[in-house]
């Protein structure tokens, strides 16, 4: 492109951000220990307020390995069973009834 009588200055810019770079607070904290894992790894969880929660596991590939719902819970402290699961990276969800939501991610290895 050839400009031969320029109509705009361009010799400066600005740029301004439009959206946060830092995540809002989830209503739910969670941890998932330990990680990586050889087989049983511990879910605990608070919450603000009890409610009812849905857990759920995905393999990698996003297929739903386990889903399983507590009701009125505040606080959860859960065993996952990972033994039966090949090597490889889970993702963990919880999903409370007020919509908030947090997902961890969770990695099997070998026990050898």
């Amino acid at each position: 492109m050839l400009i031969t009588q320029p109509l705009f200055n361009v010799n400066w810019l600005e740029f301004t951000l439009l959206t946060s770079t830092t995540n809002p607070e989830s209503p739910i904290l969670a941890q998932v220990f330990p990680n990586p894992s050889t087989g049983l790894a511990q879910l605990k969880a608070k919450l603000a307020k009890p409610q009812d929660l849905v857990l759920r596991i995905h393999n990698a590939m996003g297929q739903l390995l386990l889903s399983q719902h507590f009701q009125s819970q505040s606080a959860l402290n859960h065993e996952l069973e990972l033994s039966k699961w090949k090597e490889g990276y889970y993702y963990v969800s919880l999903q409370a009834s007020d919509g908030s939501s947090i997902r961890k991610k969770l990695v099997k290895v070998s026990s050898e």
